[in-house]
C-alpha cells in the first residue's frame, strides 16, 4: 500500500495511505460546513470557528491510532469525513489570512 502525504495547514504534513488521501482531496472539494462538520465530529457544531481545525486534527489523530492499531472501532468513512473537513476548513483559514 501507497503511502502520501496531505499537505497540512501545519508544521508538518500527514502521511496516510494514498487512497484515504485521494479520497479525503475529493471530499474537501464537496465539503459545506453547514451539512458536513457536524457529521464528522459530532460535538464541532458548536464549536469557535478559530477552534475547528484544531479539533478536527485532534479527531484525526484518533482516527488514526485506531487504524494503526487495527481497532475494529474502526472506521474508513469517518476517517474520510474527519480528513476532508479538516483540509477544507485549513483552506478556510488560509483563504481568510
Amino acid at each position: 500500500m501507497g503511502y502520501h502525504s496531505l499537505p497540512a495547514r501545519q508544521a508538518a504534513p500527514l502521511f496516510r495511505p494514498k487512497l484515504l488521501i485521494d479520497t479525503a482531496r475529493i471530499g474537501a472539494q464537496r465539503y459545506r460546513r453547514e451539512r458536513d462538520l457536524a457529521v464528522a465530529v459530532p460535538e464541532l457544531a458548536a464549536a469557535a470557528a478559530g477552534r475547528i481545525v484544531a479539533r478536527l486534527t485532534e479527531a484525526e489523530q484518533r482516527c488514526e491510532a485506531l487504524r494503526r492499531g487495527r481497532s475494529p472501532a474502526y472506521r474508513p468513512a469517518q476517517h474520510v469525513q474527519v480528513l476532508s473537513a479538516q483540509r477544507a476548513e485549513a483552506g478556510r483559514n488560509a483563504a481568510q489570512a
